[in-house]
Formats: structure tokens, sequence, C-alpha cells
């Protein structure tokens, strides 16, 4: 299963960059991991594993620069199921 968050933002019509973090660490998103975050500030993660549940949320800049306009307020990913027992 995929989940989806969109976080969502303005600042005089100049390009936004999003970022997302879990538990307070950035998230990879380079070509190679499950999540990615599109332009419109949308984080979707793919093949939603055990794993994924936890705290998520977004920081907004402006294309180009360092500062932090604004971050979301935290959400939480639950997902159900059972961890494989290794022996």
């Amino acid at each position: 299963m995929t989940a989806s968050f969109r976080c969502l933002a303005s600042f005089d019509n100049r390009p936004l960059v999003y970022q997302w973090q879990k538990d307070r660490e950035n998230l990879n998103t380079d070509s190679s991991s499950r999540f990615s975050i599109n332009a419109d500030g949308t984080l979707s993660i793919t093949n939603t594993k055990l794993d994924d549940r936890g705290e998520y949320r977004c920081f907004v800049k402006r294309q180009g620069k360092k500062r932090i306009l604004g971050r979301s307020n935290s959400v939480f990913l639950s997902v159900k199921g059972k961890r494989n027992a290794h022996l």
C-alpha cells in the first residue's frame, strides 16, 4: 500500500521547497527510496512497511534559500502488521 501526506504553503508566489522528516530525521528521497516528495509538497511512501510508522512533519523553504519559512504540525502514521521473526 501507499501512504500519502500533503503539506501546503504559499509565499509571495515564489517557488517553495518541501522537506519531510520522520521521527525528527530528514527523509532520504533519492531515486532508489520508497519515499518521494512531489512539487506540491505531497509525501508518498510506497510499499508501506511496519518500520514506516512514526511521526512525520514537513518543513518549507524558498527555493535556493536555507532559512525555514515554516513547519507543519506532526502527524503519526500507524501501520498494522506483524514483524517477521528472524531465527
